[in-house]
């Protein structure tokens, strides 16, 4: 039965495509070939060896094998131009709307941030050339691929927006002691608390729990024991 309904629908599609005109012919088939399972797998593979290519140069030393740059900047401008080609297709045969506000639109919009950012890396030249590396971004899409890594993605996704909304709380609660952090102990230590944006930082410091205790309030408190500074930094930490 499904042999006989695969058959079908076969034929139905010849003679829809047979009554097209010429131009949405071609791109109707150029889709079908481009959103074919085997397609997908290829571009797959191509994204993992990309991958897989990059953190291998990484790790050797380019100095002792001179090789390794040369095949590496190969390596970059092939897969590079393969994965500009299959965005151009995507989009062409998606007729922009579709590719840009359809379901798949933020992996999409994804695909297109990072092929663009990694060819403005490549005319660039060596001024940019690390933007080029971005390309292996593109392993993330990868997830896609497999289910119970696309349900954790969906979560977090799902869960931004009320991240979000703490992180806004605690940015807010770190530049209102930021800002007397900065009127209190500027004299104490330029570097610590010389402007907002050292005082941000040390708060930030003081947050992660990297040696808060030993290496800054103590420091602040020099000399002696001052219970304003424990209090003000105790307090930020609760």
């Amino acid at each position: 039965i499904r042999e006989v309904s695969k058959h079908q629908q076969e034929i139905q599609y010849k003679e829809m495509l047979s009554v097209m005109p010429m131009y949405p012919r071609i791109v109707e088939r150029v889709g079908r070939i481009h959103g074919h399972p085997w397609t997908s797998k290829a571009m797959a593979l191509l994204v993992a060896a990309d991958f897989l290519i990059e953190c291998t140069g990484k790790q050797t030393n380019s100095e002792q094998n001179p090789g390794v740059d040369k095949f590496l900047d190969a390596c970059n401008t092939f897969f590079l131009v393969i994965f500009s080609v299959d965005l151009a297709i995507a989009i062409w045969v998606g007729w922009f709307r579709k590719f840009f506000l359809g379901p798949n639109k933020f992996w999409n919009w994804f695909d297109v941030a990072v092929i663009l950012t990694a060819v403005i890396g490549q005319l660039a030249g060596s001024r940019l050339s690390f933007l080029r590396m971005i390309r292996v971004a593109k392993v993330v899409n990868l997830i896609r691929k497999f289910r119970n890594l696309s349900v954790i993605l969906s979560a977090i996704m799902g869960s931004i927006t009320r991240v979000g909304s703490t992180f806004f709380l605690l940015l807010l609660v770190s530049s209102i002691y930021s800002i007397g952090a900065t009127d209190l102990y500027a004299g104490v230590s330029d570097d610590l608390y010389g402007s907002f944006g050292r005082s941000m930082f040390t708060m930030y410091q003081v947050f992660t729990g990297d040696a808060w205790a030993d290496d800054i309030t103590r420091n602040t408190m020099e000399p002696g024991f001052k219970l304003s500074v424990a209090l003000f930094f105790s307090s930020f930490m609760v």
